[in-house]
């Protein structure tokens, strides 16, 4: 098992309904579904957690744009919520209402000899509902922590069995578990947690190693330890391992090295052979619940020796607009980085232009990029305005799509405020309070975008959507002039479907005016909206734009195309090319010809 519990975290939002007597499990975790919900609506269940004496439960969800949703709700109904900005990578998702209930998987425990000596008590300290992502689960499970090890009863048949590692399903040493041939004479295992802090730049991808006692080695051979949350079932002999500066094996390889489990002075712990990464024994959160070692988690904190390089989408291969083509980070130099969604094959590029997939990787499907100047410093790399990072200008792109037009997917290119430049869904501010687990409002400027349509959603004669209102904390730039709207009634059919080709898409931004226009793939003239001013008098823009290219899908929801980008231009807004011209009435200057 990778998993059995997770620390109880404290909440930010606090709910609270009135119970006459006090919830079942059962009862907390539909309450924990509906506080979920009310943050979105989409989530999806992966696992509730409780100790015997059920005070209260643990639920874990899978929130939008690859964050995890966590809800603890007491034996009243009082619920705590807290959202994460990394997914959660241990389970599979169950559909609640699971058909057994806690106390009918207890009484199938008891029946099966699991008792205190006590008439009618069962012998467990702690209970997880999950499926884990192992082979062989394939229904939701109640998974017991007993004194003999840990005992699953499926939630579905009722089946009861003795778990453990993979190829042991009865790793306990105890024979009225395990028969004597299943048994290992070495010592206990040494079963970890290993975490690396939300930040720290580094992923590691496993690519082999040696297994501990006939154990299968965990985390698996392809399997990655992520940073911004733990993995939480570690074993092995020896394990090799890639770093990688993005999630999942994605970004630039740092190298690799092989992890070997070492007792000296009485004393066991992973040393890295190479020592390219640091493993820092952390006593405040391992857990030593016991009889034996394979209840026990002993936490390692990982850090990477040395300055770890931002990940960045590579330059090379397309015209990328930022004067460089180099496919790894380099110090003043702009580059696009991720929010999120920079695992292995997330972006590629092909064909002279870069595409985004919306292939399931890791349990996400979607990306949000932005352009930033990356600065490289003697302990860290900071993010600087760089090309395309300014209040005013002409930011333009070609964009191919790959969707259809219609939900669940968005094909976007936009403009929004950016005050802190580091990536993370927590920096990410737009027109709409920066979404699930972002920073806030900020002025957003809706270039291209395919879900809406300008049509409120129809399925006929689509088209590219452009947006300014974003009245959600008064940030707009204009709310009557080019509200959700398709300019001259643009539609796909205009440029031979939506699939056809690479089409241009701008936004001219001078003083107190802006113009969005578009050119169609065989550089001929679309559209552009005439001068939008300004009109919102009290909204002070602090940060900078910065230009967002990515594809997303609400409900999350993998695709089989790629959102293809090219071309990327910023401008002055009084650069030579451009200086007293507009695309509305000198649209022969702008599209084709600034590339």
């Amino acid at each position: 098992m990778k998993k059995l519990l997770l620390t109880m975290m404290s909440g930010l939002l606090l709910m609270s309904c009135t119970q006459q007597n006090d919830l079942t499990f059962n009862e907390m975790v539909n309450q924990t579904e509906i506080t979920a919900k009310g943050i979105d609506t989409t989530v999806l269940f992966y696992e509730s957690s409780a100790t015997k004496e059920l005070t209260g439960v643990k639920s874990v969800f899978a929130g939008i744009n690859n964050t995890t949703i966590e809800v603890l709700c007491n034996s009243k109904g009082e619920t705590e919520s807290k959202v994460i900005n990394s997914p959660f990578m241990e389970d599979e998702v169950i559909h609640l209402p699971v058909k057994l209930t806690l106390e009918e998987a207890e009484q199938i425990l008891l029946d099966a000899g699991y008792g205190t000596g006590v008439e009618g008590v069962a012998d467990w300290s702690e209970v997880v509902l999950r499926r884990p992502l192992e082979p062989g689960f394939n229904f939701a499970q109640y998974i017991f922590t007993t004194s003999k090890g840990f005992v699953s009863v499926n939630a579905r048949t009722g089946e009861i069995e003795p778990i453990g590692l993979e190829g042991c399903p009865c790793p306990f040493k105890n024979p009225c578990i395990c028969p004597e041939e299943k048994l290992s004479d070495g010592d206990d295992p040494y079963i970890m947690v290993w975490n690396i802090d939300k930040g720290a730049g580094v992923s590691l991808k496993v690519t082999g190693g040696q297994e501990w006692e006939g154990q299968a080695i965990s985390p698996k051979v392809g399997e990655s330890v992520n940073e911004g949350y733990h993995y939480d079932y570690v074993i092995f002999q020896t394990l090799n391992v890639d770093i990688y500066t993005g999630a999942s094996g994605g970004g630039q390889k740092l190298g690799s090295t092989t992890i070997e489990m070492v007792t000296k002075d009485g004393n066991t712990y992973p040393l890295d052979s190479k020592g390219l990464i640091n493993l820092k024994y952390n006593p405040s959160k391992s857990t030593y619940p016991g009889p034996t070692g394979w209840q026990n988690r002993n936490w390692f904190d990982i850090t990477y020796v040395g300055v770890a390089p931002p990940s960045v989408l590579t330059n090379e291969g397309w015209n990328n607009g930022l004067g460089n083509s180099s496919s790894v980070a380099v110090t003043d130099e702009s580059f696009f980085v991720t929010d999120y969604g920079d695992e292995n094959g997330r972006w590629t590029a092909q064909d002279g232009a870069i595409y985004q997939s919306t292939a399931t990787i890791d349990n996400n499907v979607a990306s949000r990029a932005y352009v930033v100047k990356l600065v490289e410093g003697q302990s860290s790399w900071s993010y600087e305005q760089g090309i395309g990072v300014a209040k005013d200008g002409l930011w333009q792109i070609d964009i191919k799509c790959g969707s259809n037009g219609e939900k669940p997917y968005c094909e976007t290119f936009y403009i929004a405020e950016r005050k802190n430049l580091a990536p993370g869904v927590s920096n990410y501010l737009d027109g709409h309070g920066g979404g699930q687990g972002g920073g806030g409002n900020g002025r957003e400027i809706d270039i291209m975008e395919t879900q809406w349509n300008g049509c409120g959603g129809c399925t006929t004669d689509m088209g590219p959507q452009v947006s300014l209102g974003n009245a959600d904390g008064g940030t707009y730039w204009n709310q009557t002039e080019a509200q959700n709207i398709r300019v001259n009634n643009a539609q796909w059919s205009d440029i031979g479907g939506i699939n056809s080709g690479f089409a241009t898409y701008g936004v001219l931004i001078r003083g107190n005016n802006l113009w969005l226009y578009a050119y169609k793939p065989d550089g001929t003239f679309w559209y552009s909206t005439d001068a939008i001013p300004n009109t919102n008098t009290t909204y002070v823009q602090e940060g900078n734009f910065v230009p967002y290219i990515g594809t997303w899908s609400q409900p999350a929801t993998a695709g089989d195309f790629k959102t293809g980008y090219n071309n990327f231009i910023y401008l002055d807004a009084d650069d030579d090319k451009i200086k007293g011209l507009n695309p509305k009435d000198n649209p022969e200057a702008f599209g084709a010809v600034l590339k």
